[in-house]
C-alpha cells in the first residue's frame, strides 16, 4: 500500500476530495459548454436564459419585498429606461434600496 495513503487524515482525504471535485465540476462546465451549439434554437434559448433568471428572480424578490422594495423597483425601472446599462443600473438598484430602508421608514 502507498505510505501517504496510510499516513493520510480524515482531514487530508476530505481536502482531495474536495479538490477532486471542484476539478470534476470544472471540466463537466467546460464540456457542457463545449457542446452547447453556436446556432439554432438551441443557441438563442441558452442566450435568452440569463435574462430569464434575473427577470424572475427580481419578480420572485419584488413580490416578497416592502414598501421600499416598491419604490425602488419603480424608480429604477424609469433608470433603466433612461441609461441601457444592466451593470450600473444593478448597482443603482443596490444604493437606492439601501438608501430607501435607512429613509423611508421613519416617512412612510
Amino acid at each position: 500500500m502507498l505510505p501517504w495513503l496510510v499516513a493520510m487524515s480524515e482531514i487530508g482525504f476530505l481536502v482531495l476530495g474536495l479538490a477532486l471535485s471542484t476539478f470534476a465540476i470544472r471540466y463537466a462546465g467546460y464540456a457542457l459548454g463545449a457542446a452547447i451549439p453556436q446556432s439554432g434554437y438551441w443557441a438563442r434559448v441558452m442566450g435568452a436564459l440569463p435574462g430569464c433568471l434575473i427577470v424572475s428572480l427580481l419578480a420572485l424578490l419584488i413580490s416578497q419585498g416592502d414598501r421600499t422594495v416598491w419604490l425602488a423597483s419603480l424608480l429604477i425601472a424609469l433608470f433603466a429606461t433612461r441609461v441601457q446599462n444592466l451593470a450600473l443600473v444593478m448597482l443603482t438598484g443596490m444604493g437606492l434600496i439601501a438608501l430607501l430602508r435607512h429613509l423611508v421608514p421613519q416617512v412612510l
